[in-house]
């Protein structure tokens, strides 16, 4: 029997690798030799350290090694100011907890100084990783524009990004996006037998942003998307470090930078709907989170002529 704490990311574990009994003083003891190991799914780096304790008493090795999982755990938590030298006033305290109140462990200082080194390195290790990838985030921002109207293409009308890229290339590179084809318009490729088509072809674009830098910094970016010609509507998404991501959308067309500098975020931005043009073209964005998606990836939807009611 082993003790194991685990995540996602990583676990740590307690495990007697071997015992054996022996004469004392005072009766018989225990030389235990306990195993601590950490493993680390993103380093795929496995640490392992044993450390031999002498137990007044004969414990069952699950025992042994609940106890000093509970033992090493609280000066782990401690961080780098713990003090070695009172692992064995944990030890007892651990034994106490599970009902082992009469129990005395002697550890050598030659073991507890290979155990402060080693509690150092786990400390650090462990702490400073999840420091540094808390730090360094990489975060994805997968926008989605349908059109839904059967009557007018849209296109792009600019962009500004602020520490932010687009994924596979460096071009703002301009898209149209032609009008919705109903069932009885649509155009077959060349060769293709007749076929009878139930469902509008509606034409959508893909852009895919990451954030430049990762260290401590989120990205944003704000586009125009216009009708032909001229009128429009503004979007802008603000994906933050430390806080929850922020959409926003307007009806009329300006710059993209200015606009995001001065645009009103939405009080709803999981999902929302404005009316474009002077047609009143109903038009709706939403998000699928606003913070803690997996692998930091958000995918945002832009649905031309399409209502939430």
């Amino acid at each position: 029997e082993f003790y194991l704490s685990w995540s996602q990311s990583g676990c740590m574990w307690a495990y007697p690798e071997k015992t054996s009994v022996g004469g004392g003083a005072n009766g018989e003891t225990q030389q235990a030799v306990i195993q601590i190991g950490t493993y680390s799914k993103s380093t795929n780096i496995l640490g392992i350290h044993s450390y031999n304790l002498t137990l007044s008493a004969i414990l069952i090795e699950s025992s042994i090694a609940l106890i000093v999982a509970l033992a090493v755990s609280r000066i782990i938590a401690q961080g780098l100011g713990f003090a070695v030298a009172a692992l064995s006033l944990y030890l007892c305290e651990a034994a106490a907890a599970i009902g082992l109140e009469s129990f005395s462990f002697a550890i050598s200082a030659a073991a507890l100084a290979n155990l402060a080194v080693a509690l150092v390195f786990a400390i650090v290790f462990i702490g400073l990783t999840y420091l540094w990838n808390w730090l360094n985030r990489k975060y994805t921002i997968r926008l989605q524009i349908f059109n839904w109207d059967d009557k007018n293409s849209w296109e792009s009308a600019g962009y500004y990004f602020s520490n932010a890229k687009i994924c596979g290339g460096d071009q703002e590179e301009p898209f149209t996006l032609p009008k919705m084809i109903k069932p009885d318009e649509t155009v077959l490729p060349p060769g293709f037998d007749p076929v009878e088509v139930m469902d509008s072809v509606c034409y959508y674009a893909v852009i895919v942003w990451e954030n430049d830098n990762t260290f401590m910094e989120g990205c944003s970016m704000a586009m125009g998307i216009r009708k032909n010609p001229g009128e429009g509507f503004m979007w802008a998404f603000d994906c933050p470090r430390f806080s929850d991501n922020r959409q926003a959308a307007d009806n009329g067309l300006t710059d993209p930078a200015d606009y995001r500098s001065h645009c009103r975020w939405n009080l709803h931005p999981l999902g929302f709907e404005i009316r474009s043009t002077s047609s009143g073209i109903p038009v709706s964005f939403s998000v699928d989170a606003l913070s803690g998606a997996s692998d930091g990836l958000y995918s945002v939807n832009i649905q031309i002529n399409q209502s939430f009611r």
